[in-house]
């Protein structure tokens, strides 16, 4: 899966983005390639970037990770960002607990949508447990 989506992500670069666009081209760091993920929670925008970054030695392993994983929420005016990067497993999964966040996801057998859920719950305020789906573009 995770080569998939990196394929995916390869491809919509190389593609160079012309004419419709697949999705939006981010750098993020020398030799990561990028990929911006929108959609909606119920409560609003939800937005996330995937990154497919290349190892490094002799035998470099790709890391694929979920960054700036942004959800709209009743406890912010302006939404919700998960402060680190989510690691995604040989299935797609990602998931975060900590810091007042719950985040559980996957990315679809298509590799253009994700979907899952999210909470925050901090300062006084719980946002309850929000269904997301994002799609690449």
């Amino acid at each position: 899966m995770r080569l998939a989506v990196g394929a995916l992500v390869t491809l919509v670069l190389t593609l160079g983005i012309s004419g419709t666009a697949l999705g939006s081209r981010v750098e993020v760091g020398a030799g990561a390639l990028s990929a911006t993920f929108t959609g909606n929670d119920g409560e609003g925008p939800t937005k996330l970037t995937f990154l497919a970054q290349p190892g490094d030695g002799r035998h470099p392993i790709e890391v694929d990770k979920v960054h700036r994983f942004r959800f709209a929420n009743g406890c912010s005016v302006n939404g919700s960002t998960v402060p680190v990067d989510m690691t995604l497993d040989s299935g797609g999964h990602f998931d975060y607990v900590a810091h007042g966040f719950t985040v559980q996801g996957t990315f679809e057998d298509s590799d253009n949508q994700a979907s899952g859920t999210a909470r925050v719950d901090r300062g006084g305020c719980d946002s309850g447990v929000l269904t997301f789906t994002v799609t690449l573009g």
